[in-house]
């Protein structure tokens, strides 16, 4: 048995999701949808965890261990909607789970062009990755 889980949106997150809804409003709110049914099925919160859960073909999310974050003690991930995938349409959420599983933090919503994020997770200069990273510290209470 699973136990129900919350979706917190940070504050950059709802700006970047403000941002990407005049560019895709569609695209925004099946992001939306999906984090409304994580919080509704217990089950599928629980992937939220699940290194490479989620094939292309089938599923509704994919979820990948940021590994360079987690390299420096960051326990982020990140998740892709694949039905907007499927439509040729990327994104990539970025993400925290906290201490007691029970809450995902959304730190950034960020749209891929052509195939490339708009941000390199392996570059801990790029301003994005630092807004991710102080964000993360912040919510687990590290002074960088």
């Amino acid at each position: 048995m699973y136990n129900m889980g919350t979706v917190v949106i940070q504050p950059r997150a709802q700006d970047d999701i403000m941002a990407l809804s005049c560019v895709d409003p569609a695209a925004m709110g099946c992001v939306l949808a999906l984090f409304r049914q994580l919080e509704t099925d217990p089950a599928k919160f629980a992937q939220l965890l699940v290194n490479g859960r989620g094939s292309f073909k089938t599923d509704d999310f994919n979820v990948r261990k940021w590994v360079m974050a987690q390299d420096t003690g960051r326990a982020l991930w990140r998740l892709k909607h694949l039905a907007l995938e499927r439509e040729g349409k990327f994104f990539r959420v970025v993400y925290c789970v906290s201490r007691d599983f029970k809450c995902a933090h959304v730190l950034a919503v960020v749209r891929v062009y052509d195939a490339k994020a708009e941000f390199d997770y392996d570059d801990p200069t790029n301003p994005l990755v630092r807004r991710v990273f102080d964000a993360y510290d912040a919510l687990r209470g590290i002074s960088t």
